[in-house]
Order: structure tokens, then sequence, then C-alpha cells
């Protein structure tokens, strides 16, 4: 949950095992997550399937089709699941001399499903991070690799699936930096994110690049204002053989920022800058060009009370339709308020918002053919016909979700919650042909879950 307020020491510190110069803390976690919405349903979604039933014509004694029928089908049902979660882990650290550092991590999630034993799953993570500093010279890195089974809510067509979808992400950054003088820096960072999922899904894979260089310049002992270039690409790689490969795109940025101590009770940053969008591969290509902003603050309101806020508003490239470009918004906040005298216990509360809005793009979509007056065509055997017509998939997606944590603290190394969260995700596209053919399904989703960490 981040920082807590009245500690002298995080839980991290207990439970660990000194040998030379390394250091184990083992892990362990253990929750069970209550939901009336596992596989991110809607009972009230459905499919029109019209048809016209073959029928005995009673004057001449032969088979006719009747008047068409009209039945609605489900694409995904809202189900309730109870979920159990039991995920050991391992923290290393090494440490050469100083703020000279090598950190890895592992942790194992083992899932289980009440009402869905078929969906039992297994996850792994691991993490390795680094810090090295030699006079005016550092660098820190952080790799991230995450092998997840879960069910995905949200996006297009992929919602349609009600199962574990398993997938593997990567996530990659270092840091470069030289200290021109006692105030000033330069440096340069390097990320990478990839997301791979299991094949036969229509959905693209992801793969992005992105290169950034920056100058930082302190004025003050806790404060860096920076100002940054970047550039980078995207790929992506199809799942499916009726799928082709989706282009590159580019990203073109630059940005003025801060970070650090902006008053006693503030701290933080917080970068504005604009960035570029493009897919130089296509002929006529969606172009985007959009504010970027990043901005992470935390306000200490009293010594039992600390408030965070985060903000992003970012360009990036559609995973779901070829040659799509969308700007994301999200924005958090997190309040959380120590109850009593004691130290043990706090309430968090957290509120999110995530908007996305993806570019118009002309791609084929099913609907009823019909004849001259309108009225939907049948074949021989009384099934309706369709057609393929060209429609727009733009589209807006808009996520909600709101959650209270009461957290009980009786030991350094021994954490327990009770958590309940609430999301609502809503798809809504410019062409209604899209809309009725239902490639995404707008969802409510209730959960309460019961924690005990202990290790961390």
């Amino acid at each position: 949950m981040g920082r807590v307020l009245g500690g002298s020491f995080e839980a991290a510190d207990v439970l660990a095992i000194p040998w030379h110069n390394f250091i184990f803390r083992p892990q362990l976690s253990v929750q069970s997550l209550v939901t009336d919405n596992v596989f991110y349903g809607n009972n009230g979604v459905t499919s029109p399937v019209v048809f016209r039933p073959i029928v005995l014509d009673t004057n001449t004694g032969t088979l006719k089709l009747g008047p068409a029928t009209t039945n609605h089908v489900v694409l995904r049902s809202q189900e309730s699941d109870v979920i159990s979660y039991i995920s050991p882990g391992l923290n290393l650290e090494y440490g050469l001399s100083g703020v000279n550092k090598l950190n890895f991590s592992y942790q194992l999630d083992e899932l289980f499903y009440l009402n869905h034993p078929t969906e039992n799953s297994e996850q792994h993570r691991f993490t390795v991070g680094f810090n090295y500093q030699s006079g005016a010279f550092s660098v820190k890195g952080k790799d991230s690799y995450g092998l997840l089974s879960t069910p995905l809510g949200g996006g297009s067509y992929i919602s349609l699936l009600s199962v574990v979808i398993d997938r593997r992400v990567w996530d990659d950054a270092y840091t470069f930096q030289v200290d021109v003088t006692e105030k000033s820096a330069i440096y340069t960072r390097v990320a990478h994110s990839a997301l791979d999922y299991q094949y036969g899904l229509p959905i693209y894979d992801s793969d992005n690049l992105t290169g950034t260089v920056g100058w930082a310049y302190s004025p003050a002992a806790l404060l860096a204002l920076t100002l940054e270039s970047y550039y980078g690409q995207s790929a992506l790689g199809s799942n499916l053989a009726a799928l082709e490969k989706g282009p590159h795109s580019e990203l073109i940025g630059g940005s003025i920022g801060a970070r650090g101590s902006f008053t006693p009770k503030i701290e933080g940053s917080a970068r504005f800058g604009v960035e570029t969008r493009s897919l130089p591969g296509l002929v006529n290509g969606p172009s985007v060009i959009s504010p970027a902003v990043d901005l992470s603050l935390n306000y200490t309101m009293t010594p039992k009370t600390l408030g965070t806020l985060a903000f992003s508003r970012r360009t990036d490239i559609s995973g779901y339709y070829s040659g799509q470009t969308l700007i994301a918004n999200s924005v958090s906040l997190n309040l959380q308020q120590a109850v009593g005298s004691s130290g043990l216990w706090f309430v968090v509360g957290r509120a999110a918002g995530f908007l996305a809005e993806y570019s118009d793009v002309d791609l084929p979509v099913n609907v009823f053919a019909t004849d001259a007056a309108g009225n939907i065509r049948f074949d021989s055997f009384g099934r309706s016909i369709s057609k393929s017509v060209m429609a727009n998939y733009g589209r807006s997606e808009t996520t909600l979700s709101a959650g209270l944590q009461l957290l009980y603290q009786p030991r350094p190394w021994l954490q327990v919650s009770l958590a309940y969260d609430y999301t609502r995700y809503t798809p809504r596209f410019r062409d209604s042909r899209v809309d009725d053919s239902h490639p995404s399904i707008d969802y409510a989703d209730n959960r309460a879950t019961f924690r005990i960490g202990i290790g961390f």
C-alpha cells in the first residue's frame, strides 16, 4: 500500500536473514477475494439471433418458412466467485558499498476459484533492480518479468472470452546520469515494455522502446528541475493467422518538470510537455499531437493523514484495431488516515478514473442483410443473412473505481487488511452499427478482499 504513517521502519526490515553481504527476506501473502462479476460480464448485453422457423402449411400440407423470430443470447453472463490467493516469495538484497546495491525478488501466486475450479491458475513474478554510483557517474535499473493468468475486463472482443487469459509482461528501465556540477546533471533513460498474449486471441501483442535525454538542475537540496526530450517506437504482433501484424508507431515528445519537496508538506514530481504519435508505415495513417502530463504528489495534511494525487495524460496505439491511436487520461486520489494513537490502525480511501479516446478507423462489421423494403433477408433454411460493411471503430472507454480499506499492523512484519472496491467500465462507439454488434461489454464489479501479509 506504499508508505505507512506513524511507523519508524518498514516490515521488510524485519524477518531479514543476513549472510555476508546478502540479506534474505522471506515473504508470504494469503488473501481471499469475493466478487459478484469474476469474468466482467453483463446479463443485459445480448446479441440478437433472428430466424424463421420451418412450419407446416395446413392448407397445402407442405413445409414453409414461418414468421421471423428473435432470440437474444447473453454474450457473457455475470457470475460470482470466491478466489483464494496463496503467494509465497523471496527478496534478496546484495549490498556492495553505500548506495551500491543489487536486489532480486520472486513471487508465486496460486489462484483457486471456488465456483470455477477449471480456471485455477498460477502466476510468477520476477524483479531485478540495482543502483551503482562511482564519483560523478551513477546508474540505476529495474527489470520486471511476469507470467500472468487472470480474467481480463475492458477492451474490445477479448472481453467476450470468459476465461483466464495467459500473458507475459516485461518492463525494463535504466537511467544513466553524470553530475556536471554540484547542482546540475545530464542523464539518459532507456525504457522497454512488452505484452505477449497467448496465441488464439483477437488482440495484438505490443513491444515498446523509448529513449530519453534530460538535464536536471537543483536550486535547492531537495528539489530538481528537469528538461527532457524523448523518442520511441511501438510494434504490434498478431496472435491469429487471420489477424495481420499491426503497424509500427513513432513517439516524439519533450517536457519540463520538477521533482522533490515543493513545500514542507508536499513532495513528488510533476512533468508537463507535448508529444506526437504517428503511424509512418500507413498511407494517410492517423497522427495525434497532445499535451503530455505526469503528476504524482504526496500531501502530508497532518502527522496522521496523508493524501496522494496522481494524474497522467499520454498517447498510445490500440491493441485491438490495426492503425488506431488513442489518448489516455488517468487520475487517482488516495487518502490514508491513522486511527487512534496506537499507530496500528489505518483507513485508506481511494478513487480513480480512466478515460481513453480512440481515433476513427474504418474496418468491416457484420450487419443483417435487408431487402429494398428494409426487411431482414433469410436463406431457404430460415437463417438470417448477414453482410459485411465498413464502419467506424472510433470509441471512448471510461473506467471509474472507488474503494475503502481497513489496515491493521500489529507487528512491523505483519499486516492484516479488509477492503472493498467498486469498478464501472463503459465503452461507447461512435458508429451505432459497431455498438450494436457488441464487441465490448459494459460492466460493474463489486469486490471484497481479506488479506494477511507476512514479511513485507
